[in-house]
Parts: structure tokens; C-alpha cells; sequence
């Protein structure tokens, strides 16, 4: 019976070393249904791929290489066909920072006669100036000046006699201390000292510095 018994034994631990050893690499191969592939093409055996989204003719769009080519070159020709364009905000136009009132023309003038030359709508003047061409006219330092007014009427608000700072035949209107006067309204006025004589007055212009 012991013998028996201990032959069964020996059996069973003969089984689990064969086991171990003819049998461990067919089981693990079976375990492992995966095999670890390297892929090391050359240039004689490339690997094939399909190219996705072919353009027409089998052509592939690519973007662009190197330089490309554009329509413009240098400066844009643009062509505004718009009537008006919107625009918003304070807008300057350089062209209107000076505006020009000629005031008169060929004017005989009486003997020790001053010239009105009419009220001129100054509002949108910062400084005022007056060019003059005499003509014959004699004029001294003082024969030359504006009247200010608040309304242009030749009764209650006119200012005053404003002489001006002469340069040649320019008179700018300014304070001694260089301040410009200005005023809603403002007139000319041209003067003939000559007690004896008419004179005739070339042109005038009032200038408006805006």
C-alpha cells in the first residue's frame, strides 16, 4: 500500500517538471496571441500608402511653397465708387484753414473820406488780417483798421475802432502782447488822410485764420 502510494507521488512530480519545461514555451505562445513586428523599409522596398483627398485628374492640392504669388505688387490701385462715405467724428480739412473776403475794388475814396467795407461773418475766425493794395492811396500806420460786432448792426454793440500791426501793406490785428482779436462779425475799414485829394483804392481783402 506504501508502495503504492508513493509511486503516485513520484508520478505526479515527474508530470509538473515536464510541464514546466517541454510544455512552458507552447503555453506561452498560446497565452500571447500578439507578435512584436519591426518594419525596417528602405528606399528600394518603401512601404505603400494611398493618397487622401485627391484633387481633379489625381492631382494633390498643396499650399504654397516657397514664394508665392500675389495679384498686388508695390502700392494697391483702389477705386472708391461710393457717392459718399460716412465718416464720424471731428474731421480737418487742411485746405480750409484760411479763408478769404475781398471786401473792394477799384473804390475811389473822397478827400478825408473813410471807407466802411461792410460787416463780414468772422465767427469761425481765430485771427483776422487785412492785405491791401493802395493804388494811390497814401496810407499811414493808422488808416487802416477793423470794427468788431457781435451782430454786424451799425447801431448799439460795434466795438470800436481795432487798429492792426503793419507789415508792408499787411495789417495783422493783434494786441501788442501778439493776442489776435477776433468777433463774430468784423469790418474793414479804409481810410483817405488827404484833405485836399480823392484817391483810388486798388483791392482789399479781409483774411480769416481759422
Amino acid at each position: 500500500m506504501r508502495k503504492g502510494a508513493l509511486a503516485g507521488c513520484l508520478l505526479i512530480l515527474c508530470g509538473a517538471a515536464l510541464g514546466a519545461t517541454v510544455l512552458h514555451e507552447p503555453i506561452a505562445t498560446a497565452a500571447s496571441p500578439f507578435t512584436n513586428v519591426i518594419v525596417g523599409n528602405t528606399t528600394d522596398n518603401p512601404v505603400p500608402v494611398a493618397v487622401q483627398n485627391t484633387g481633379s485628374g489625381g492631382t494633390v492640392p498643396v499650399h504654397e511653397q516657397g514664394t508665392a504669388a500675389v495679384h498686388e505688387q508695390g502700392t494697391a490701385s483702389v477705386n472708391v465708387t461710393n457717392s459718399s462715405i460716412p465718416v464720424t467724428g471731428t474731421v480737418t480739412v487742411a485746405s480750409s484753414t484760411m479763408r478769404q473776403m475781398h471786401v473792394a475794388s477799384d473804390v475811389t475814396l473822397p478827400k478825408n473820406f473813410a471807407l466802411n467795407t461792410g460787416f463780414q461773418d468772422t465767427s469761425d475766425c481765430r485771427a483776422l488780417a487785412a492785405f491791401i493794395k493802395p493804388g494811390d492811396l497814401s496810407l499811414d500806420n493808422s488808416d487802416v483798421f477793423i470794427r468788431t460786432s457781435v451782430t454786424g448792426t451799425s447801431i448799439g454793440d460795434q466795438q470800436g475802432n481795432t487798429g492792426g500791426i503793419r507789415t508792408g501793406n499787411v495789417w495783422y490785428f493783434s494786441s501788442t502782447g501778439g493776442v489776435p482779436f477776433f468777433a463774430p462779425k468784423a469790418e474793414l475799414v479804409i481810410e483817405n488822410g488827404d484833405q485836399d485829394n480823392p484817391h483810388t483804392l486798388t483791392d482789399a481783402w479781409l483774411i480769416c485764420q481759422r
